[in-house]
């Protein structure tokens, strides 16, 4: 029996796994026919009015009522229209908004107090309480500073234990040569991985609960929980290109030590491939629009419903920017150096310099299909079933939101993984696939295609 590893079989799993999953997920978040998003409402100094949509998941029309704000500062929080929905259509939602009064929770010498209170309303013999939180102050983080010194503690080591399992402890007098650039290119994709959205957000205490758009949207401002993402400083696109810079550099000259070969055809393919990128990247920003410059809303922006073959499916970036998306993974796929067949290096043996060679070729590569997996193919959402802009309901708790994103996202990178590797597979059987040939073709022809796509947004 052929014991191989089929992916095939592998994606019957996941698929079945999926099934399970939606098919297990809560019919009603709560108790009764209504549902409130978000389920803790919160507001801060930055955020002093708050929207509440409150859905109707039964099949008639309801009667909403008997609204009142109680709790210790229920007198610091008012709606800020009076005339309250009355009824609420079947599988339906409406929406108040509420707003406070900050000046109350202010102290005589200035600083700010939290403070909390409660919305209560009444639907036939159904009545619901929301808690109603002021936050004084948003959670905080590390900060881009702090984050990179915790980076760089946790990276060069992590570097530094791979480089020498493959090797780089040799006895040889020259040992630590070339340690700390082959650590850093070792470890430098964590650096891209701090800036990708890993899901929708993190709610404190809400794993176990289904969390909507609107709950979601306040935790990554900070309010009761954080971005699933390690870098959220903004502008997201920046710290994005900065990682990706770094991770070119390190990875580039790293390689170059390691072989005897002329290094300048392999810097080109990697200077090509980073500027051609870059811009690439920049119109698939442009063409989602998405509300801010932070990457987890590029991927929000991709689970808006557009128009496909006459039914609506969500507009990911390969929907949006086809082209670019073609021309990305050519680009990646065609500008990955050769691995030389006996590279030499004082310090180490030829096939363990291979090894080396082949680490970095495929976190060089594992990179690029994160990127591409993010910015064309949704990242971790998945269509009609993960909660954005298309999906209001959630159809499952959110820890097991979480975990399907992760899955989605790692079944997008190795996708991308896959074709990338038989495109770069079928590119080198071609006359032209020597790195001084692929450098010139993709000067000549994939540079100016990348220029041209620009122009495709003025037509979608």
């Amino acid at each position: 029996m052929n014991q191989r590893f089929q992916p095939a079989r592998l994606l019957a799993l996941l698929l079945l796994l999926l099934c399970l999953v939606t098919a297990c997920g809560p019919g009603e978040a709560g108790d009764g026919p209504m549902w409130v998003d978000p389920g803790t409402i919160r507001l801060s100094p930055d955020r002093r009015q708050v929207t509440v949509e409150i859905h109707n998941r039964s099949g008639v029309l309801r009667p909403v009522g008997e609204y009142a704000l109680e709790g210790p500062d229920w007198g610091s929080f008012r709606f800020v229209d009076p005339s309250l929905p009355r009824s609420i259509p079947a599988e339906d939602s409406v929406t108040l908004e509420l707003a406070v009064s900050v000046a109350n929770f202010r102290s005589t010498d200035g600083t700010l107090r939290d403070g909390e209170a409660s919305l209560r309303f009444a639907s036939n013999r159904h009545e619901y309480e929301i808690p109603v939180v002021f936050q004084a102050a948003a959670d905080g983080g590390p900060g881009p500073i702090g984050l990179g010194l915790l980076v760089l503690l946790l990276v060069l080591p992590a570097g530094l234990l791979a480089g020498r399992g493959l090797g780089l402890g040799s006895r040889s007098p020259d040992r630590h040569r070339g340690v700390p650039l082959l650590a850093a290119a070792i470890a430098s994709p964590l650096l891209v991985a701090l800036t990708i959205p890993l899901g929708p957000a993190w709610c404190s205490g809400r794993l176990g609960d289904p969390v909507g758009p609107l709950e979601l949207a306040q935790c990554r401002l900070g309010l009761g929980g954080s971005e699933l993402i390690g870098l959220s400083a903004g502008p997201g696109l920046l710290w994005l290109w900065i990682a990706l810079a770094a991770v070119t550099i390190t990875t580039t000259i790293a390689a170059c030590s390691l072989t005897t070969r002329d290094p300048l055809p392999r810097v080109g393919l990697a200077g090509l491939r980073l500027l051609g990128m870059s811009v690439l990247l920049a119109t698939a920003f442009a063409a989602l629009n998405p509300a801010s410059s932070a990457l987890s809303e590029l991927v929000l922006a991709q689970t808006r419903a557009t128009p496909m073959l006459g039914v609506e499916g969500p507009r990911w970036g390969i929907v949006a920017q086809p082209l670019g998306f073609c021309l990305a993974l050519l680009l990646t796929a065609g500008t990955r150096p050769e691995i030389p067949t006996a590279p030499t290096l004082p310090t180490l043996e030829a096939g363990r310099a291979t090894a080396l060679l082949r680490l970095l070729d495929r976190l060089d590569a594992a990179v690029w299909a994160t990127v591409l997996a993010t910015f064309y193919l949704g990242g971790w959402t998945l269509p009609l079933v993960s909660v954005g802009l298309s999906r209001s309901v959630p159809l499952m708790p959110l820890g097991v939101e979480l975990v399907l994103g992760l899955v989605v996202l790692a079944l997008e990178i190795g996708l991308v993984l896959v074709l990338s590797d038989r495109l770069r597979g079928w590119l080198a059987g071609r006359p032209a696939a020597g790195e001084r040939e692929r450098l010139r073709l993709h000067g000549r022809w994939t540079l100016p295609l990348i220029l041209a796509n620009i122009l495709t947004l003025l037509f979608l």
